[in-house]
């Protein structure tokens, strides 16, 4: 018999009482489970109070986000001010550089 005609005789019986049987025994597997021991926090800034100094370090407002030009706009002040450091850093590197002057401590005996 092809597996057509045998389902149509049982009116699919055989598959319905196969997939309840499945799904009961995946039901009573997570029913044994214990319980997950996370926590379930109500308030989003709870989770990661992290998350909300850094925001209010950089003057960003949760409720209020900004648009993606203000954000661009911050993004290029950062840049800038960030050159800028660096730029004195290596300024003041390089002074010191060539303030400081090579002297040899080693002499070599019998030399010119």
């Amino acid at each position: 018999m092809k597996t057509g005609q045998i389902h149509s005789q049982d009116n699919n019986n055989g598959m319905t009482i196969l997939y309840s049987l499945r799904f009961d025994s995946s039901k009573s597997i997570a029913a044994k489970r214990p319980p997950s021991m996370r926590q379930t926090l109500v308030n989003p800034t709870l989770k990661n109070p992290k998350h909300a100094s850094v925001l209010q370090e950089n003057n960003i407002l949760y409720d209020q986000p900004m648009n993606p030009m203000q954000v661009a706009e911050i993004r290029a002040q950062r840049i800038q001010r960030e050159k800028k450091e660096n730029q004195s850093r290596v300024g003041l590197s390089s002074s010191l550089r060539s303030s400081s002057h090579y002297i040899p401590t080693n002499k070599v005996k019998g030399g010119i």
